[in-house]
């Protein structure tokens, strides 16, 4: 009777193959631990009180992300052109159309009134009129669709704010994607270089402005209030609030520490060994993300409310963890 070999074969080297395999993972994963426990550092508490170690529990907190644009303030006379040209239209086409409305009463009641005399009338109606859609077309290159105005008296009632310097116009960007197919209800501006307590701007209307292909993103026109200080073509830095708040915790900055070209902190975990009278803590590194700074330190997503973090001696702990603390004498 006759065997073939090569099903065992086959057999054989997938089994070599997935055994190979799961000693990679197993090392790997042997691996990871090994290097968190190479992060840990335990004392006992004479060694912790020698050390000046002190430690806080960190509470709950909500962070609203900033969004951050830049802009520009508009120079009034840009505005004020765009304006004459556009209220000359408007009246010029009442005008006209209040003449070839007469014009057609009069003709109608047979009233010494030629055709002719018609005719020019109603021209000089449909060119008025051609004049004041080249206008609007213009004025919405100008100033953007969906302006907060809905007539010419509320148009000029914010021309003669801007022009008196109470209110100012902005042109602000956002990067692509930063804001989506919303618009904002409202900015914070301030200056390039403002520092904490330095002057911010609120905006009472912002709408969508037409795209800038000099600069990519999102463009918005904004009226900045209290603008009295600020300089046409002025350039500020533009924060946009997002809409819901997060919910984590704040890991304090006196937590946080530089090494290996990161951020880190270390949090505290209390071990009851069998002997009560020597307890030991576990001090472990753990990365932290500093991309959401707040006034009290950072904001962190996933971390853990009541959470005991150590803010003062952090260094000693990395000086003992890597092996490079001096012996104490």
């Amino acid at each position: 009777m006759t065997f073939s070999i090569r099903p065992l074969l086959v057999l054989a080297l997938t089994s070599a193959f997935v055994l190979q395999f799961a000693s990679f993972a197993r090392a790997q994963e042997e691996e990871e631990d090994a290097d968190q426990a190479g992060r840990n550092v335990r004392l006992d508490g004479p060694t912790i009180a020698r050390l000046g170690i002190q430690t806080t529990k960190i509470q709950t907190a909500q962070n609203r992300t900033e969004t951050t644009g830049f802009g520009v303030i508009i120079a009034f006379d840009t505005l004020a052109q765009v304006d004459s040209d556009l209220t000359t239209a408007e009246v010029a086409t009442e005008n006209s159309a209040a003449a070839a409305a007469r014009a057609r009463a009069l003709f109608s009641a047979d009233t010494a009134i030629s055709r002719q005399a018609l005719e020019t009338a109603e021209r000089q109606a449909a060119s008025d009129a051609a004049a004041l859609a080249l206008a609007q077309r213009k004025a919405v290159i100008a100033w953007g669709p969906n302006v907060p105005w809905h007539n010419a008296r509320e148009r000029s009632a914010l021309l003669g704010r801007l022009s008196s310097g109470d209110a100012a116009l902005a042109r602000v960007t956002f990067p692509p994607n930063a804001v989506g197919d919303t618009i904002p209800s409202s900015l914070k501006l301030e200056r390039v270089d403002a520092k904490q307590g330095s002057a911010s701007w609120n905006t009472s209307a912002v709408w969508s402005a037409p795209a800038d292909p000099t600069v990519p993103g999102r463009s918005f026109y904004a009226i900045v209030e209290r603008a009295r200080n600020l300089l046409p073509g002025e350039r500020l830095r533009v924060l946009l609030s997002a809409a819901k708040s997060q919910q984590g915790v704040v890991i304090p900055s006196a937590a946080v520490l530089i090494a290996e070209g990161k951020a880190w902190y270390y949090d505290d975990e209390h071990i009851s060994p069998p002997i009560p009278a020597a307890p030991i803590e576990i001090f472990t590194r753990r990365m932290l993300d500093i991309s959401q700074p707040t006034k009290e330190g950072y904001f962190v997503s996933d971390g853990m409310v009541g959470q005991v973090v150590v803010i003062e001696g952090a260094g000693l702990l990395l000086a003992r963890e890597t092996g490079s603390s001096e012996e104490e004498e």
